[in-house]
């Protein structure tokens, strides 16, 4: 999985996780990426953060069919918005 350019590429990542977990039938966890799409049009760093809750949440609680290399895929989407906001921490302005 390369790294996401921006949001947009971020979105089709939770709405393909959101589609999976659908499929499971994990109404809770669906509903919370779900709710992560509210933020998409305010600031950059608040859809990061709401993203990063709902997916560590789905770690938390993952449903059977979670996959490890689906968890891999998340952990590293969890880092990779570790590092925007490191980034966006060193460089006060750019997220």
């Amino acid at each position: 999985m390369n790294p996401f350019r921006n949001n947009d590429e971020l979105f089709a990542f939770v709405e393909e996780l959101r589609e999976f977990l659908i499929s499971t039938g994990d109404v809770e966890l669906t509903d919370q990426l779900t709710r992560t799409n509210r933020f998409l049009s305010g600031p950059p760093t608040e859809y990061l953060h709401e993203v990063y809750l709902a997916l560590k949440q789905v770690l938390l609680f993952p449903p059977r069919a979670l996959s490890g290399e689906r968890e891999d895929e998340i952990n590293r989407v969890m880092h990779q918005i570790d590092d925007r906001f490191r980034t966006a921490t060193d460089s006060p302005g750019k997220v």
